[in-house]
Formats: structure tokens, sequence, C-alpha cells
């Protein structure tokens, strides 16, 4: 006895199959369209948050360039009340830093063991700027700095 298809059920079917995978290829390639989408937003939040890092390291390493060069924080000095402004170039070229910087006075060193001996202190306002030109990327910080100055008895 041979066994002999039934024709009534093949054509009872209606593409059930074709229509479940065609739904399931589609929410994979929505699935697939979601990930690289993501993937591109975290890439771009990456780049942004290393410029940002870069141009904050140049503005602090401006505002130390400034704190550590005495002939700056002289000609400051020499300058009272004056906002001085120079440039400092990395040394790739990529970032750009500029430092504005004042000299504020002298006064008492207060709330220190050395207010007693005559110790004063002079007050300086660093300001800098680090910048990438390439893109838009910018930092600004702002310091204040004292310098204790010698007894002046000495």
């Amino acid at each position: 006895m041979t066994l002999q298809p039934d024709v009534s059920d093949q054509r009872s079917q209606t593409g059930a199959t074709l229509l479940v995978s065609l739904v399931i290829l589609v929410l994979l390639a929505l699935l697939g369209t979601t990930a690289l989408k993501r993937s591109a937003l975290q890439e771009q939040m990456t780049g942004n948050y290393y410029q940002k890092v870069v141009t904050f390291q140049a503005s602090e390493g401006a505002v130390d360039s400034t704190i550590n060069d005495l002939s700056i924080l002289k000609e400051a000095m020499q300058k009272e009340g004056e906002r001085v402004k120079r440039f400092v170039q990395s040394s790739q070229g990529l970032v750009n830093s500029s430092v504005i910087y004042s000299y504020l006075g002298t006064g008492p060193a207060r709330g220190w063991s050395l207010d007693s001996n005559g110790t004063g202190v002079s007050r300086f306002i660093i300001a800098s700027e680090g910048s990438i030109p390439a893109t838009s990327a910018r930092t600004s910080i702002e310091q204040g700095y004292v310098r204790v100055n010698p007894p002046s008895g000495q």
C-alpha cells in the first residue's frame, strides 16, 4: 500500500511560515539599525569627552606654566591691576591655550601661622582657555593664586 499526499492539505496552507519569517526578519533589521545608531552615538560621545579632556589639560598646563614662571609673575606685579594675556601653543599644534593673568596686590597671610612674623602674600588671578581650532571644543578655567612673600624684616 502506498501513501499518496493529500491534495486538500496543500491547498489550505496560506503562507503562514513565510509571513512569520518576514516579521522576524523585519524585527532583526530594526534591532540591527538601533544597535548601529547607538554605537555611532557612543562613539561621538567618546570623541567629545576626549576633546574636553584634551582642552582641559591644555588649559591647566597653561595655568601651571604661568604659575611656575617667575618672570611672568613679576611682569604682572609691574602692571598691577592690568590684565596681561599670553598664548601657549602645544607641541603638536593641535591645541591652543591662552592665559590672562593679573596681579591683585599684597596682603596679610590671614589664617596662617606665618601671620605673626610679618609674612604677606601676593594675590593673582589666572584665567585660561584651551581650545582645539579644528573643532568647537573649548574649556575655560579661572584660578586664584596666592604666593607667600618672605617676612618683611628680611
